[in-house]
């Protein structure tokens, strides 16, 4: 929890102004909420009251916060390979293309180059069947984790259905809505709150991790003054994105 400065409280709203980065690079364009209750809160407590258990996927998140794309070969041997046989293939094709058929040398390179084309063809194929070979494992994963994602949102959707009608009961008892903006070009947002306990809400899709986004809740008190709130990689919750 974070708090802003100790002064004379008023009731009027004050500027938060709120800063969000990824070790250090600014996120535009990022939707930031501040709500006047504890939404995780609420769903937990709706969840509850709900007859079947969330699904269970512990397993899956695990892997796929894990996950990680493998970074390029610094040199592929299989590519330079295929790579100067369809050069020297169409070297070959070329001189046979200007030469006499009629010529004594001929049939002797035609078959150089007859060898030399099914070569080719067969490194081709052994490439791409090992990049076959790559992409199937994720593809797999990929799978589950469509699947997974399906049966969680079924359940959250039945179990969350009340989510907007208690919203409205804490909002009412606070006598407060909920205040949201976009952050600028250099990670800046600024919300106008009245003194009390606020909860920021944000959360942005991970750089390099297909399956994860990285999940700003954090709680903030604020006073009569303003002040500033840093929510950076150090302070948000690393969660599978579905």
């Amino acid at each position: 929890m974070l708090a802003g400065a100790i002064g004379a409280c008023t009731d009027a709203p004050v500027p938060v102004q709120i800063r969000v980065t990824l070790d250090g690079v600014p996120v535009p364009g990022l939707e930031v909420t501040a709500f006047p209750y504890d939404p995780a809160r609420l769903l937990d407590s709706l969840a509850a009251s709900y007859g079947a258990p969330r699904p269970d996927f512990d397993g899956l998140e695990r892997e796929l916060l894990a996950f990680a794309i493998a970074p390029p070969a610094t040199e592929d041997t299989a590519d330079w390979s295929v790579r100067a046989t369809r050069d020297s293939v169409a070297d070959l094709a070329d001189s046979l293309r200007a030469a006499d058929r009629r010529s004594r040398g001929y049939p002797e390179a035609y078959q150089r180059f007859r060898q030399l084309y099914s070569r080719l063809v067969q490194r081709s194929a052994a490439r791409e069947s090992t990049r076959r070979g790559e992409r199937d494992p994720l593809r797999a994963l990929a799978l589950r984790v469509g699947r997974a994602a399906d049966s969680i949102r079924a359940w959250e959707i039945a179990a969350y259905a009340g989510f907007d009608s208690a919203a409205s009961i804490e909002e009412t008892r606070r006598g407060l809505p909920p205040a949201a903006g976009v952050t600028d070009p250099e990670g800046w947002v600024t919300l106008s709150l009245r003194p009390g306990a606020w909860w920021l809400d944000a959360r942005v899709d991970h750089p390099e991790n297909p399956f994860a986004e990285y999940v700003w809740e954090l709680e903030v008190v604020t006073s009569g003054f303003p002040f500033r709130v840093p929510l950076s990689t150090g302070t948000a919750r690393l969660a599978w994105r579905h």
